[in-house]
């Protein structure tokens, strides 16, 4: 059964799009909750638009992280090309601001810090985000980090969403030399002035977004559009920003002031490395702090929409499925050559007609039609060997097919397709150290085209927070984790974060630097706050690892 999507409520509408609530109805009317960033009907036939969403699905579709929203696929939706998304229970950054402004309540500094920190820790991870087949850096730059784009939940989970107009290599639509697309007073001076960007663009962005929290009001609002443009380009920003809010002490102060140099190079050389600074201030400073705190705050801030959105899923999910009617050419509207019908019979002259002569002719055709037709379903439909293709939660786990383990038994990373099956029922058992294993059980047929089952594990037992950086070399290293568990290379002075690693149990790491040469460590996590990850610092010059506490 093809999956249905069902659109329910629109919740906002931009320039190019709508955002709307609905679900996803699959197989056995299995329901789902998603999000559609759907292309507004006046832009539903230009290619342009069509190119730029497709480039923005399948930049989102390579990026599987907590602090980014999951993008599901491309998909035409009631008349018009959709992103299907995940749906975050919460609200944006901006609607935060706007009725904590209404209802006269600050956003505290603890909550900025974290907003900011784990929005850096998603950006850090598309920064870093290599080709799973050349091996090769993406080179994603989001280009439009602003309130709007990022996502609050009520569960205090924060996410970046919207790569609309993010560069990455392999895109199909592309921007020319000196076309600035993003909002004018969140760009950096170098992205306002239709310059190459890279990574410390973003990075200014984020500044512009802590300075903001942390002030209370806008960075760089002018009195026009121009205003605003100058005001980015020369970066004006004023020293003091303890003049707005008397809790920022100077080490705070500078934390801001590094990440809206008017310079790259003098900025942080990445967001992970702002991320760092944000977490060290606020394990100092706001121990107690949680992310609960944050969900907390968003639930009493937007308590009446909070209701609404809870009421309209319990309705949407309520509502039966219904399956879809099939409106051949004619009934929908449509005539065969692609014209809309008027409704009414074109009239034609009368022409006498031997009725047996024609319908011995016509026999004879769809006779012979039908052994054509017959033997190209048999040989080129029915003798196609099945396919079936699993998506994982997370990527990287062991699979066995009907007793069987494939690989070996070796970590392989999702999407995974199996091919040339027998025809029959077929059991898989998707594993992963540390999590719950998950049976599937499908009957597959000749022809059938590809089979897709999605599946999530769930945490069997304490994950840690892991972040692995390379130290001591000039150039980069592969890195292999527990045979396969977590595989990436890493640049000299860069680090990897790991979300799920098994508590206080040993680990393997394979370490293969850029010369040819390997050696390995093992380590076991001891921390499991998402404020200080264990830490693997790898020496390349000793061929060694530490672990230093925080």
């Amino acid at each position: 059964m093809k999956r249905r999507f069902v659109l329910a409520k629109k919740l906002s509408s931009g320039g190019m799009a709508a955002i709307y609530l609905g679900k996803i109805i699959g197989e056995d009317n299995f329901e789902r909750v998603c999000c559609f960033k759907r292309i507004l009907p006046q832009f539903a036939r230009d290619e342009n638009f069509i190119a730029m969403f497709r480039d923005e699905a399948h930049i989102g579709k390579r990026l599987s992280h907590n602090n980014i929203v999951h993008v599901e696929g491309f998909e035409e939706v009631e008349g018009s090309y959709a992103i299907v998304m995940e749906y975050v229970h919460g609200v944006d950054l901006l609607a935060t601001l706007n009725e904590a402004k209404a209802q006269e309540l600050s956003f505290g500094i603890d909550m900025a810090l974290f907003v900011v920190a784990e929005v850096a820790r998603g950006l850090h991870f598309a920064h870093t985000k290599l080709d799973e087949v050349s091996g090769q850096a993406l080179g994603i730059v989001h280009r439009d980090v602003s309130p709007p784009n990022i996502l609050l939940s009520f569960a205090g989970e924060v996410k970046i969403t919207d790569f609309g107009v993010a560069s990455a290599e392999g895109k199909r639509s592309e921007t020319k030399t000196g076309v600035v697309k993003g909002k004018f007073s969140y760009m950096s001076p170098e992205q306002i002035s239709g310059r190459d960007v890279d990574a410390r663009s973003d990075i200014f962005a984020l500044g512009i977004l802590l300075w903001e929290l942390l002030a209370g009001q806008r960075l760089f609002q002018g009195e026009s559009e121009a205003m605003t443009i100058q005001l980015v380009r020369d970066c004006i920003v004023p020293k003091d920003i303890s003049q707005y809010n008397q809790m920022v002490n100077s080490e705070l102060a500078a934390i801001v002031a590094k990440a809206l140099a008017k310079e790259p190079n003098d900025r942080y050389p990445s967001a992970n490395a702002l991320e760092r600074e944000l977490r060290l201030f606020l394990s100092r400073h706001y121990k107690e702090f949680t992310p609960e705190d944050l969900g907390s705050f968003l639930t009493r801030l937007h308590g009446k929409r909070l209701a609404v959105l809870s009421a309209t899923i319990k309705d949407m999910l309520a509502q039966k499925p219904t399956p879809p009617i099939y409106r051949g050419p004619i009934e929908a509207g449509v005539s065969v050559s692609g014209a809309r019908s008027q409704g009414a019979k074109e009239s034609k002259p009368h022409r006498p007609t031997n009725f047996k002569t024609t319908y011995s002719i016509l026999l004879a055709l769809a006779l012979f039609a039908g052994i054509l037709g017959g033997a190209y379903y048999y040989r080129n439909v029915l003798a196609i060997p099945p396919a079936w293709e699993l998506r994982t939660i997370p990527e990287s786990v062991r699979l066995s097919i009907d007793g069987e383990k494939v690989e070996n038994g070796s970590y392989i990373r999702s999407p995974i397709i199996l091919r040339n099956l027998e025809p029959g029922v077929h059991r898989a058992v998707v594993s992963r150290d540390g999590f719950h294993s998950e049976t599937l059980i499908e009957q597959v047929h000749m022809g059938q085209g590809l089979l897709l089952s999605e599946v999530v594990l769930s945490p069997a037992q304490s994950m840690a927070p892991l972040e692995v950086s390379l130290e001591g070399v000039a150039s980069s290293a592969k890195i292999v984790i527990d045979d396969g568990l977590y595989e990436a290379t890493l640049l000299s002075e860069q680090s990897y974060r790991i979300d799920h690693i098994t508590f206080g149990e040993a680990h393997l790491l394979n370490v293969t630097l850029a010369n040819g040469s390997s050696f390995s460590c093992t380590f076991t996590p001891r921390s499991r706050t998402w404020q200080s990850p264990f830490l693997v610092i790898i020496e390349g010059a000793s061929r060694s690892c530490r672990y230093p506490l925080r």
